[in-house]
């Protein structure tokens, strides 16, 4: 048995656009983006959804949105290796 690595960070983020419904009772629910990063470097985003009414449902759901769902965010050590990458150096005085 293989152990798992160790959870550095999990971020949520309610998907506000979410239209999918429970699929125990059929009633609205709400849904959130999850990212977790790993202590290895990995990451994984998951979307879970829960019951809006009190039947007690979550789990992970597929994205039922109305508009485009932006890409998410990639975590902050690789988002400044992108930023480092893109600077321009500054122009030699005339």
């Amino acid at each position: 048995m293989t152990a798992e690595p160790a959870v550095l960070a999990s971020q949520s983020q309610e998907i506000l656009n979410y239209f999918g419904r429970c699929p125990r009772c059929h009633y609205p629910a709400r849904a959130y983006l999850v990212t977790t990063v790993f202590a290895d470097g990995k990451h994984a985003v998951a979307t879970l959804a829960i019951c809006d009414l009190t039947c007690g449902w979550s789990g992970p759901a597929p994205l039922t949105t109305m508009t485009p769902v932006p890409r998410p965010k990639q975590p902050a050590a690789q988002r400044e290796s992108i930023i480092a990458a893109r600077r321009v150096p500054p122009r030699p005085p005339r």
